[in-house]
């Protein structure tokens, strides 16, 4: 068996057999004990193994499009802060300010007074990342290929980027975990020293 989700729904091969389940079709989608369990509109439950499920980030594009039912219970179940979807982009606004703060700081002693940093969210399928940027003088510096070599995809401007949040539960509204460096300051600027790192060894003004 091989299952695939992508913009056209979930597609679920079986020998010969090939079922296409449309995600306007869906009620709810429940992730258990490393097990989805999908229920259509109809009523049908289907039950599949997480690790059977291969596909791009349409599936969560697909939950919030159709407002379909959504809950992560493995990641409930190992407990943490979960926060809603405003209460996200005010702690990340945050630790914006935080990462804005501490990194510009370094960064200007770095290179000098023209350069600062910055941050841009973006939400990508489950998951909310900051990235961070180098500019000077305003404008985005495009980073050599070694810093940036398994960021392309995002653009050639990053230098790194965190994961800060993960959907859990979707209800028309979102419900987010959350890592470490969106709730306390100590661990942000523990990363943020890190990311710096690589970025000075780097990035060298010639």
């Amino acid at each position: 068996m091989s299952i695939l989700f992508d913009e056209n729904g979930i597609t679920i091969k079986k020998f010969f057999s090939k079922r296409v389940i449309q995600y306007n079709e869906l009620r709810s989608i429940v992730l258990s004990d490393s097990e989805y369990t999908f229920t259509t509109k109809a009523g049908e439950i289907i039950t599949l193994k997480q690790r059977l499920l291969m596909g791009d980030n349409s599936f969560y594009e697909g939950i919030k499009k159709y407002n379909i039912i959504f809950k992560d219970e493995d990641q409930l179940k190992q407990g943490g802060n979960v926060y809603p979807s405003n209460e996200i982009n005010e702690k990340i606004a945050q630790m914006q300010t935080v990462i804005e703060e501490y990194a510009g700081k370094q960064i200007r002693e770095k290179y000098g007074n023209e350069y600062g940093i910055d941050c841009n969210t973006m939400e990508e399928g489950e998951l909310l990342t900051v990235n961070l940027r180098l500019t000077k003088s305003g404008e985005l510096v495009r980073m050599p290929e070694v810093v940036n070599k398994y960021l392309e995809d995002i653009d050639v401007y990053t230098f790194d980027n965190l994961v800060v949040a993960f959907l859990v539960e979707w209800d028309g509204n979102g419900r987010y975990g959350v890592t470490n460096e969106l709730v306390m300051q100590e661990a942000c600027e523990k990363y943020v020293d890190s990311a710096l790192e690589l970025l000075f060894e780097n990035y060298v003004i010639k």
